[in-house]
């Protein structure tokens, strides 16, 4: 099981927008840092996190990502159709739709890369690792400076659970 630092879990944190202990961390903090399972566990209070289940309808999970982006100066706009599960988001003028049926849970990807193209060029989201095998999947959506960041401060945590080549482009 990967180790992560307690310095390299304190860059992850800031640049993820945690920014105090939560009860998450002090529940699996050890004195060297963080088995990196457990570390995943703290990181799931970061605003800039999204995770969703297949199952889900998109208009009860997306618009509390959107609010999390804000902090980013990203302002994310939905427009939920029917059911909640398809819809138009917008950004900066950019607009793409997206939909989710229950049968394909492929196509949270699919939606992930929609707002991908709407957000500003500056910003990139990463599907975590293990999303393929998962009724769940989780994104991350960070500045490419901040990825970057990440990779030099963390470069343990950056290829076991948000490669760049988990990029949704």
């Amino acid at each position: 099981m990967t180790r992560l630092p307690l310095d390299a879990a304190h860059a992850c944190l800031v640049v993820f927008g945690i920014t105090k202990r939560t009860r998450e961390y002090d529940r699996w903090v050890k004195d060297d840092g963080f088995d990196l399972d457990d570390f995943l566990q703290v990181l799931v209070d970061s605003p800039y996190l999204c995770c969703l289940d297949w199952r889900c309808e998109l208009a009860d999970e997306l618009p509390e990502f959107a609010e999390g982006l804000a902090g980013l100066g990203i302002d994310l706009q939905f427009e939920f159709f029917e059911q909640g599960n398809s819809g138009r988001v917008a950004c900066g003028g950019n607009m793409g739709a997206f939909s989710l049926s229950a049968s394909d849970e492929h196509e949270l990807d699919a939606t992930m890369r929609t707002i991908q193209r709407v957000i500003p060029a500056g910003f990139e989201i990463r599907a975590q690792l293990g999303n393929d095998d998962m009724d769940q999947a989780t994104y991350a959506i960070l500045s490419k400076d901040a990825w970057a960041e990440l990779a030099n401060a963390a470069p343990a945590f950056i290829a076991e659970v948000f490669p760049p080549d988990r990029a949704v482009i």
